[in-house]
């Protein structure tokens, strides 16, 4: 197909090209001073059969058949525009000549040449404009078989010097040609296209599809709907159904502005809109969510032939809706043009609906809302059913919109169908969630208004279809005056027809209405698995559960959502004492669970008590009553009692003490009981789980505390304290000991004990002064120390006793050498004073104790000038002393970094003289002055 160059010259002598593809019309602007010329852009000729139109202001140019360019403002003088054509006529705003044709023709170029039949003068008050379009309408034609339009958002176009081209096809324009040629210049029609769910904000994609299925446009055209409407000029001689279709542009940015919320929203769908050109005029036409549901309900799908009997489905939505052009204009709430103060408009009135059912769903975007509405809806347009939960989603996103921003714009008000059958507004708020009747109504009834069709009079006959139930009445002067009808569907007949999903259809006079409603009926009762009987122990915790109401495993039809007492018609029962949740389980309230109420206590006397319960559906049916019975155990609810407290071992200077607590019952502890035992200085903290300084366990009644760790504050009180979880017994309850009344309950003084040694049966002898010269024997008691037990020997001497030195040769100390690795030889001052300072090691000894040994070599030892005094006890267990000055023919021993002279001098001291038989005990002592008697 042969293209075409519009050439642009200015007065300088610059020139500009713009190409024209012949399917499509270039629109533009005339700019002051330009001579404008179409050539082909291959040959470089004009065109042939051109024609100019004038279009008010605007200069129309075909040629070869087609329409190419439209010049906006062409014929507005100060811009001195000219267009150039056959190389010889010139036209431009000054030129004078004849009047135009009757079909708007100014000028009419013939095959080698032409004649100027314009003159701008005559034309501008010429009655011979042509009316077809509104500033910016483009030119077109259409075949019988082809149908093809010309597009162009002249509005845009002006303001913005923009160019639109809009699609011919070759079958059109062999049309415009057999056109042009013997009739007068076409009208066209127009398509103003509004989208409205609240006012656009951005750009949208545009299409449009013709009856057979074929899209009008090449392709998809965006246009930026906050400028106004988007004009669509079609072919000419068109007249059918149009499909429209505005989808989103911008993905999931806002594209208009929401009037329940006043917030930006996005579209998220497509909107589409049917409607019917019958004529070469301007239609003005919304797209808006009725529309989109309307074409959901014909079953269109774009590129799909459109039959002009889908058209009625605009009939159906209006008429659930109340409004009598889906299509027509609206005026949406944030217009100026919006005012109720004078009366509201049609186009008002649709604005105002538009803003009432902006509350569904009005977080989201726009496709929820539409997908919520036709939730709804079922059939087609032969036979469509509304269900009537949708006059109720209605009303709520009515009063949503009533508490929003923009409440004060529009006195909106609930969608009422004013042909659907209908549930009268008074028993609106009876219906159960979802919209359902329940057995609620089995009491009055329910109450069906229809309005009456025109043409309606006193003696017709009136027939509501309740399902298989028909109700019929006669029209009289009431329902005239009324306009309405209401039949009401009594309980019988409610019985009758039974539950589920109906159809309730209306006829007038032996005509049924075209709209049903679509009903859920559910009057059938859940069903409780039976009566109840549980028992539970006293002193229950409140949110334990006692019992659970359950659904009978027959009843599957509904789920139970809520649970109450007969008696007092709430979820705690009418003494108080209990509640029952939405999930059937029933526990103690705060008050029935107290230590003293009948409920928790058995010993009130009052422990059985008797409920009737029932149950709700989702639907709101309430179920026959049962009887839960509910009684209280007695159990175990005393605490233990101690009934006695014994000390083994005694509590004497380094024992180990066992305390035993015997109880009434048989107990058990806390996992953090602990007993504590404080002293002046000793703090021995028992827990139950550990073994640090002793045990604490329980075998049945009795508590034993084995301490392991001795006791050393000799002559000071010790206090005994219980922590923790306590003392529980072994009953469910696990009653808490309540502990010792008075806090010395258990507390004792540690005494002294009156001898070191068991001496019953005593065959050893001790000196008070044990230590002396000349005491010497070499007898070591033959005494085997058992592994039992880890015993301490204490020597005492006292502080100022120098027999420490000079020793003498063959004195020893011996019957050690059996001393197990856990046995120890302590030497100690008697008096409690420090060890004489002529004895070993004085002043490094602590007055408390002057040395300690045990079976490994131990040694202690004090520095005189260059030599070293020492004691050792050696592995054979006897105990040498290495002292003296060689002067005194003592040992002198220099320890300079050399190791033990074992050749040297030794004194040998005897520890004790004797048998010590078998019955040595084994305290454990620890050392402090004045602790032992004399032995």
């Amino acid at each position: 197909m042969a293209g075409y160059i519009l050439i642009s010259l200015g007065s300088d002598g610059a020139e500009q090209r713009q190409a024209i593809d012949p399917r499509y019309l270039l629109v533009v602007e005339a700019q002051p001073g330009l001579r404008y010329r179409v050539v082909s852009s291959e040959s470089g000729d004009e065109p042939g059969l051109q024609r100019l139109h004038r279009r008010e202001g605007d200069l129309l140019i075909e040629g070869d058949g087609d329409a190419l360019v439209r010049i906006i403002g062409f014929f507005s003088e100060p811009l001195a525009v000219t267009y150039q054509a056959t190389e010889s006529v010139d036209i431009d705003a000054s030129d004078l000549g004849s009047e135009p044709s009757g079909d708007g023709v100014v000028w009419d170029a013939v095959d080698g040449g032409g004649v100027c039949l314009f003159a701008a003068a005559a034309a501008v008050g010429a009655a011979a404009s042509s009316s077809g379009g509104s500033a910016g309408a483009g030119g077109g034609s259409a075949g019988a078989s082809s149908s093809t339009s010309m597009v162009s958002n002249i509005a845009t176009a002006v303001a913005n010097n923009a160019v639109v081209a809009v699609g011919v096809g070759a079958a059109a324009a062999a049309g415009v040609v057999a056109a042009t040629a013997q009739e007068d210049d076409p009208e066209l029609a127009e398509l103003q296209i509004t989208p409205l769910a609240g006012p656009f904000t951005v750009s949208a994609q545009v299409a449009v599809y013709g009856a057979d299925g074929e899209r009008l446009t090449d392709s998809a055209i965006e246009h930026d709907f906050s400028q106004g409407p988007f004009t669509l000029i079609l072919a000419e001689g068109y007249v059918g159904p149009v499909l429209i279709v505005i989808s989103d542009s911008n993905d999931y940015e806002p594209d208009f502005v929401d009037e329940a919320t006043g917030e930006p929203r996005n579209l998220g769908t497509e909107l589409r809109a049917l409607v019917e050109v019958n004529d070469a005029s301007t239609l003005h036409v919304s797209v808006t969510p009725l529309t989109e549901l309307a074409v959901r309900i014909a079953g269109v799908e774009a590129g799909q032939p459109l039959a002009g009997e889908l058209l009625q489905a605009n009939t159906r939505i209006g008429e659930i809706f109340g409004i009598d052009d889906i299509t027509a204009q609206a005026i949406d709430i944030f217009d100026e043009a919006f005012d109720e103060s004078d009366g509201v408009s049609a186009a008002e009135s649709y604005g105002r609906l538009l803003a009432a059912i902006s509350g569904v769903q009005p977080y989201g975007d726009l496709a929820y809302a539409i997908d919520e509405i036709a939730l709804y809806l079922e059939g087609d347009i032969n036979g469509l059913e509304v269900d009537a939960d949708l006059f109720r989603v209605l009303r709520d996103a009515a009063e949503f919109f009533e508490q929003g921003p923009n409440r004060d714009r529009a006195e909106v008000l609930p969608v009422v169908s004013p042909v659907a059958p209908r549930i009268a507004e008074f028993q609106l708020d009876s219906l159960a969630d979802g919209g359902v009747i329940n057995r609620d109504f089995l009491v009055d009834g329910v109450a069906i208004d229809v309005d009456l069709p025109v043409g309606s009079q006193i003696g017709h006959s009136a027939v509501l279809q309740w399902g298989r139930q028909r109700i019929e009445y006669e029209l009289d002067d009431e329902h005239i005056a009324d306009g309405y009808v209401r039949f009401t569907v009594g309980p019988e007949q409610l019985i009758a027809q039974g539950s589920g999903e109906l159809e309730v259809a209306a006829s007038f006079n032996g005509e049924l209405l075209t709209l049903s409603t679509r009903l859920e009926v559910d009057i059938t009762q859940p069903v409780l698995a039976g009566n109840v009987q549980v028992s539970y122990d006293e002193r229950s915790e409140t949110l334990e559960t006692l019992a659970v109401v359950q659904q009978s495993s027959s009843d599957t039809a509904q789920s139970l959502t809520a649970f109450k007492f007969v008696a007092s018609d709430s979820n705690v029962s009418s003494d108080g004492y209990f509640q029952i949740d939405n999930f059937g389980q029933i526990t103690l309230t705060a008050a029935g669970s107290g230590d003293n109420a009948a409920s928790n206590d058995y010993e009130t006397g009052v422990n059985s008590f008797n409920h009737q319960v029932v149950a709700q559906d989702i639907n709101g049916n309430w179920s026959q009553p049962i009887t839960v019975n509910l009684a209280v155990n007695n159990i175990d609810d005393a605490a233990p009692q101690l009934r006695s407290v014994n000390f083994v071992n005694g509590t004497t200077l380094g024992t180990t003490p066992t305390l035993l607590l015997n109880f009434d019952e048989e107990i058990r502890l806390g996992s953090d009981s602990y007993v504590k035992l404080t002293g002046s200085s000793q703090t021995l903290t028992l827990y139950a789980d550990a073994t640090t300084h002793g045990a604490v366990s329980v075998a049945g009644e009795q508590l034993t505390v084995a301490l392991t760790t001795p006791l050393i504050d000799f002559g000071e009180n010790y206090q005994v304290e219980f922590g923790g979880t306590l003392i529980l017994d072994a009953s469910p309850l696990a009653n808490n000991w309540a502990g010792l009344e008075g806090e010395n309950a258990l507390n004792f003084t540690l005494a002294r004990p009156v001898a070191l040694f068991n001496l019953g049966s005593q065959d050893v002898t001790f000196q008070d002064q044990l230590i002396k010269p000349g005491q010497s024997s070499s007898f070591n008691g033959g005494r085997t120390f058992s592994d039992d037990f880890s015993f301490e020997i204490v020597v005492l001497v006292e502080s100022d006793d120098n027999t420490w030195t000079p020793l003498q040769a063959g004195q020893q100390w011996s019957g050690v050498a059996n001393l197990g690795s856990d046995d120890k030889i302590i030497i100690a001052s008697r008096d409690g004073g420090a060890i004489s300072a002529t004895a070993m090691a004085p002043g490094s000894l602590p007055n408390s104790v002057a040395a300690a040994f045990s079976a490994g070599a131990v040694e202690f030892t004090y520095q005189s000038g260059a030599y070293t005094h020492f004691a050792r006890l050696e592995v054979d267990g006897q105990f040498y002393l290495f002292a003296g000055h060689e002067n005194d023919g003592y040992h002198y021993h220099n320890r300079g970094g050399t190791a033990l002279d074992e050749t040297a001098t030794k004194y040998p001291i005897t520890l004790w003289s004797g048998s010590l038989g078998s019955n040595i005990a084994a305290p454990s002592v620890l050392l402090s002055a004045g602790w032992f008697l004399t032995i």
